[in-house]
């Protein structure tokens, strides 16, 4: 999602889809189990998701090679 430019903070279920190559589905389930830190939207309830909240739960699945 990009804003005038800019990359914006938030991030869509779509985009986290292709950031983490899971399901919409699975992405959903984790959001409502709380296993992936998400936002609700107030108008229209859409699921959203902070970029950098998304960045570093990446950076704590990680595991050293």
């Amino acid at each position: 999602m990009e804003v005038e430019g800019k990359r914006s903070p938030l991030l869509t279920v779509d985009e986290v889809v292709l950031l983490l190559r899971y399901s919409r589905s699975r992405i959903y389930k984790m959001a409502r189990a709380g296993e992936i830190p998400s936002k609700q939207h107030v108008k229209g309830g859409k699921l959203l998701f902070d970029r950098a909240e998304i960045d570093e739960w990446i950076d704590t699945k990680l595991t050293p090679a």
